[in-house]
């Protein structure tokens, strides 16, 4: 849809940023490419005004925007400013990806290079652990979260759901799980509520992410299969994937073992910590 001559202006004026297009619009705001007066791009998010939305998705997003403020790291996206327009819309001018994202390296489902994945996987635990050690994490890592810049830099983003601790944040409550289902760990999903969850989760994700980019499909669906959440819920909580050596012939059994105990059930037998899986890969 047309931008309106009202919300350009708002946006020029408020943000300094001229917009170029619009590269996104969802139920809850939309997310415009623009240009700042040196040239610079940047992508502008939005958030529709308090009153037109339901639960704490403000505040959520406040916190996000506080999050990137303090997290300057190569591998997380950048933040650069944000505000509220008088029409009562939050905003925030972030680092303009482009590029791709994992998500666009899986669509071919075909296993990729060892070596390069096991370099990407890297760069994602070096941004999420300086995630953690601000008391953040992440709960909703994914490969369309996760941009590539020309093939070699990683970005993670999207720290919406993320679970903030010792921020003085009210905690999720119990039986609410939040995440996306073939992402989440099982103790995402057990409903006990956030006290539960811990960077063990992020782990599991990563771990995940790495299975798909390295066997080609999700470790717990065939491909081009279709499931309900309901089974996915299962497959989560019950299902144990098969082994990478299983799946990709001549696997390296070690690349192997590191995913299988980041993706353990049991957060207890997975990997201490983000960094202690960057040391191990």
């Amino acid at each position: 849809l047309p931008l309106s001559i009202r919300r350009q202006r708002q946006l020029c004026i408020r943000d300094r940023h001229t917009i170029v297009r619009e590269l996104a619009r969802g139920g809850m705001g939309v997310v415009y490419l623009a240009t700042t007066q040196s040239g610079e791009q940047r992508a502008i998010k939005t958030l529709i005004p308090r009153g037109k939305v339901k639960g704490d998705l403000h505040d959520r997003f406040r916190r996000e925007i506080q999050l990137l403020s303090y997290l300057d790291h190569v591998h997380v996206v950048r933040f650069y400013d944000a505000g509220i327009l008088a029409s009562g819309e939050m905003w925030v001018a972030l680092e303009y990806l482009g590029g791709e994202t994992l998500r666009d390296m899986t669509i071919g489902r075909h296993p990729l290079d060892v070596c390069t994945v096991l370099r990407w996987g890297r760069q994602i635990c070096k941004g999420v652990s300086e995630a953690h050690n601000l008391g953040v994490i992440h709960r909703d890592l994914k490969p369309s979260n996760i941009a590539l810049i020309d093939r070699e830099l990683i970005k993670v983003f999207d720290f919406g759901i993320a679970k903030f601790t010792n921020w003085g944040v009210k905690r999720t409550k119990p039986g609410m799980a939040m995440g996306t289902i073939l992402y989440m760990a099982p103790e995402q999903l057990s409903g006990e509520g956030s006290d539960q969850i811990d960077g063990r989760c992020d782990v599991y994700a990563i771990g995940t992410i790495l299975y798909e980019l390295l066997g080609g499909r999700h470790p717990l669906m065939q491909p081009g299969e279709r499931l309900d959440p309901s089974s996915m819920i299962f497959r989560v909580l019950a299902h144990e994937p098969e082994s990478l050596t299983e799946v990709v012939p001549q696997f390296p059994a070690d690349v192997a073992g590191i995913v299988t105990r980041a993706m353990h059930k049991k957060a207890d037998y997975r990997f201490e910590s983000v960094s202690a899986l960057d040391d191990a890969l």
